[in-house]
């Protein structure tokens, strides 16, 4: 009898220090779809499918905390290896290419982690092929949430954004008239910079969540969802059209680039 979801544990369980476009791409998708936690597997040099990187929100964190557990499903899974050829959710979405989903972990007889997810109260998860290899993100929530199953964030975006020396990402969407600031990423060693200096968890970017922008007007975000080309703006601080330029000077942003992607812009 085979397995659909087989799995070895190896003995280094220490979770990888995922690449700044992984880590981006784990963050934002939590908060662009609801979702409690987020993985990113990809095929290791040893074989097999293997955790690459996790992220778990600050609100699942805080609720598992509040039921007395030290850990998460993140944790759980560090050092699990999936069948790269098998018939687990991992794979599939894998060597399909297209999106897998589980609306009833509870009730998926074949998922070898449903022991896990159930101790840290994952209820659906979503397996998502990206990046050579394939974003997993669940929710602990009552119900299927189409908004995890409609999720956006620029994978290919955030990869290019980062190989060309990014230190931040935003994700900009349309809800309405206006352009809202979904999600962001700031690297660590940039968050920590900013902190030593100002003594505040502040970013351009974090600041930048509380703007709404017209979606018809002519500031650079609009322009680009708008025209579908990258709008480049040099020196943001000294714009005196710029509606954050008070920000970008604050925060020393030299250049922003806003680069159109399904779903909204980054």
């Amino acid at each position: 009898m085979c397995s659909s979801d087989l799995y070895g544990i190896p003995r280094q369980k220490a979770l990888p220090k995922p690449a700044p476009a992984v880590a981006a791409l784990l963050k934002m998708r939590c908060e662009t779809s609801g979702s409690g936690y987020a993985l990113f597997w990809q095929q290791s040099a040893a074989g097999g499918l293997a955790v690459a990187g996790g992220y778990v929100s600050p609100e699942r964190k805080a609720a598992l905390e509040a039921e007395g557990k030290t850990g998460t499903f993140v944790d759980a899974c560090a050092g699990v290896v999936l069948d790269t050829g098998g018939e687990s959710p991992v794979a599939r979405a894998l060597a399909s290419g297209a999106p897998v989903y589980l609306e009833d972990v509870a009730g998926s007889e074949g998922f070898a982690r449903k022991d896990k997810a159930a101790e840290y109260g994952i209820t659906s998860i979503c397996f998502m092929p990206a990046m050579g290899g394939v974003v997993e993100y669940g929710s602990g929530k009552a119900g299927w949430e189409e908004g995890m199953r409609n999720a956006a964030t620029p994978a290919a975006e955030l990869a290019a954004a980062f190989s060309a020396g990014a230190s931040f990402a935003i994700f900009w969407k349309q809800e309405g008239d206006e352009m809202v600031a979904a999600a962001h990423f700031v690297l660590p060693e940039r968050a920590a910079a900013l902190k030593a200096s100002r003594g505040d968890d502040k970013t351009y970017a974090s600041e930048s969540r509380a703007v709404r922008l017209p979606a018809g007007g002519d500031n650079p975000v609009a322009l680009a969802a708008s025209s579908g080309k990258e709008v480049a703006l040099e020196d943001p601080g000294a714009s005196s059209t710029f509606k954050r330029a008070g920000l970008a000077k604050e925060f020393n942003v030299a250049t922003l680039r806003c680069v159109p992607c399904a779903g909204g812009g980054v």
